[in-house]
């Protein structure tokens, strides 16, 4: 079966089918920063790990499995509950124990507070992306 060829009309008109959606899951987003505490908001970081190369429901359901590690679990254990539910369980649970110990050393996971003090979004997604104690997290192609 052939696909049909991505045009701006059909993104366009994806766009309209789906613009409630989209506007809805963007303010749930903005209540994330909003509201959100320290842990939710690296719960969010680490959906970001798991969604490189894959999709989001593989991201949804690989955060689902890791819950009860992301604070203190090993890598080991991170590894064990995504083996079966993410493609990459070692990687993705080395970027987890990576970014973590990286952040507890620079800012004691006081995620809001340290992201918080950047002049700009574009200021703070430039330090995610090019911290090299983070793991895991690019620019998009």
């Amino acid at each position: 079966m052939e696909k049909e060829p991505v045009t701006i009309e059909r993104i366009r008109q994806a766009y309209d089918e789906r613009s409630d959606d989209i506007r809805r899951r963007l303010a749930e987003f903005d209540a994330v920063w909003a509201t959100g505490s320290d842990r939710r908001i690296w719960e969010e970081m680490v959906f970001c790990f798991f969604t490189g190369g894959c999709s989001a429901k593989m991201g949804l359901r690989s955060v689902d499995a890791v819950r009860p590690f992301l604070t203190r679990g090993t890598q080991e254990q991170l590894a064990a509950a995504l083996t079966g539910v993410h493609r990459y369980p070692n990687a993705r649970s080395r970027y987890v124990v990576a970014s973590r110990t990286f952040l507890r050393r620079d800012c004691k996971m006081a995620l809001k507070r340290r992201l918080s003090a950047f002049a700009s979004a574009d200021d703070r997604r430039d330090w995610l992306v090019r911290e090299k104690g983070i793991k895991g997290l690019g620019y998009k192609a």
